[in-house]
């Protein structure tokens, strides 16, 4: 990264500065011996302003966002799937509502910060933002600046397990998005995955639905007669009494988990 390759530059010149004055030998072997801990110095010196400019950018974000409290703001996470559910749930709520979604793959807190900051909020109703993590307490970073009222998980699967050490720890680090939630707000998971449902019954949000295929988990949202072709998938969703036939252009029937939630 350019981040990586100014450190390594800077680290250079200042072994290049002390060889070129050193008048001894002895400060020389000295210098080739602690070049660890200079580079470490020089390291830790350099990330302190970097940290605190993206403390800065994440505070002004959550200032921002602040002033617009009739956005609903939707947050999104999950090992798999949160990116395909984010432009899922963006474009069905476009066609009646006014609606921003962070772009791409942008899912961490300086991320959405950025964006929030670049962007106009006036005209906007829902606010749908992807939300990742590389270990725990990044989600909660992120909740604590955009205050989502509706959360949605979408899986938990032993991705990045080296980064949280175990699968328990990826779930209590996707489970801060739906912790987040208040009593008032809504929550929507997959019912199919055991680490999604496990923890429901623990969060203070009331409003709480499940979605999936096995009619064994009792979802609230029944996905059945899943049909794919090279050009799109069909399926109907039962709710409440009443169903749904559904058809969209896209590849694979495990995209029925992801049209759910929308």
């Amino acid at each position: 990264t350019g981040r990586a390759a100014l450190l390594l530059l800077l680290a250079v010149l200042l072994e290049a500065l002390v060889l070129l004055t050193a008048q001894s030998v002895n400060v020389i072997l000295l210098l080739l011996l602690f070049r660890f801990f200079i580079m470490t110095i020089v390291v830790f010196c350099t990330s302190i302003p970097v940290k605190i400019l993206k403390r800065i950018i994440v505070k002004y974000a959550g200032r921002k966002i602040q002033k617009y409290r009739n956005i609903i703001v939707i947050g999104i996470t999950g090992s798999f799937g949160k990116t395909t559910v984010k432009e899922f749930v963006s474009h069905i709520l476009s066609q009646k509502y006014r609606t921003l979604k962070t772009p791409g793959n942008t899912n961490t807190d300086i991320g959405v910060a950025r964006f929030i900051l670049k962007s106009d909020l006036k005209n906007v109703d829902v606010l749908v933002i992807e939300m990742g993590a590389y270990r725990i307490g990044e989600i909660q970073k992120i909740c604590k600046m955009v205050v989502p009222k509706i959360g949605i998980l979408t899986s938990i699967a032993e991705q990045h397990l080296a980064l949280f050490g175990s699968i328990e720890n990826i779930q209590n680090a996707k489970y801060e998005l739906l912790r987040a939630i208040p009593e008032s707000g809504y929550v929507l998971t997959n019912a199919d995955n055991q680490y999604c449902a496990d923890l429901l019954s623990t969060l203070n949000c009331k409003n709480i639905e499940t979605f999936g295929t096995d009619p064994e988990h009792k979802p609230n949202y029944l996905i059945k007669d899943v049909k794919a072709s090279p050009e799109h998938i069909e399926c109907e969703i039962f709710y409440a009494g009443s169903s749904l036939q559904f058809s969209a252009p896209v590849r694979g029937s495990h995209q029925a988990l992801n049209i759910a939630p929308a």
